[in-house]
């Protein structure tokens, strides 16, 4: 019975669900991070009187987007998942030893979704859309100092956490070549609102030399393209 009302629901108002996998390639600015990178590599260079080696600047990568969609003729109500990750290093070595600044930076982020269908036929759509939602961000920070000739090493860890809001306009085209499946292709542009401090139980807040918070930037363009399945409820 109830499937049989859900059924006459759905065809009465031409609806659908959707449900997507997505590889997502983004950029991240990471202006904190970065600078706080540099500050390190000073601290090494004036130290040694030596240039240590910058490996990664935190460059763009890939991640990956999981959604759910509610789609009402032109209309579609989403809710995403996402991960994203990058990283930074510092490297110094030579016949005496081994100086290395390493920091891991990723983020699970949650996001709802609204977007208009511009292009609306049976196997093709162009879609704009934003979506609003939250970010939960971790920087694995690993210092190491390693001495071969007294065999010395010393090893600092700490495991940041903390919190971003961002907004992200899309640009979305989706082709069917059949009834229930999809392939999509994404442009859009991630903008971090705001960020809480990034905070360690033993160590405290990340913070830079001069004493001011150092938070990731996650805004960025985001390309992406993915595979996802449909139920249509349409007659």
């Amino acid at each position: 019975m109830l499937t049989l009302i859900s059924g006459v629901f759905f065809q009465a108002h031409g609806q659908e669900l959707t449900f997507g996998l997505a590889a997502q390639y983004g950029s991240y600015e990471m202006n904190d991070l970065k600078g706080l990178q540099s500050e390190q590599a000073k601290i090494i260079s004036d130290s040694l009187n030596t240039t240590p080696k910058t490996m990664y600047d935190f460059p763009a990568y890939w991640g990956f987007r999981v959604s759910t969609s509610y789609v009402k003729n032109r209309h579609n109500y989403s809710l995403h998942f996402g991960y994203n990750s990058t990283g930074g290093r510092v490297h110094y070595g030579d016949y005496s030893g081994v100086i290395q600044v390493d920091k891991q930076v990723s983020n699970n982020n949650f996001a709802l979704g609204y977007s208009y269908s511009i292009v609306n036929s049976k196997r093709f759509k162009l879609t704009t859309g934003i979506s609003l939602g939250i970010a939960f961000s971790t920087i694995d920070a690993q210092d190491l100092v390693e001495i071969y000739v007294s065999e010395e090493k010393e090893q600092r860890t700490g495991k940041y956490r903390g919190h971003q809001f961002f907004t992200s306009p899309e640009i979305c085209f989706t082709y069917a070549p059949f009834k229930f499946l999809y392939l999509e292709l994404t442009a859009g542009y991630h903008h971090q609102l705001s960020s809480s401090a990034m905070h360690d139980n033993s160590a405290g807040d990340l913070n830079n030399t001069k004493g001011e918070t150092a938070s990731p930037n996650w805004s960025g363009y985001r390309l992406g393209a993915g595979i996802g399945y449909k139920i249509n409820f349409k007659k």
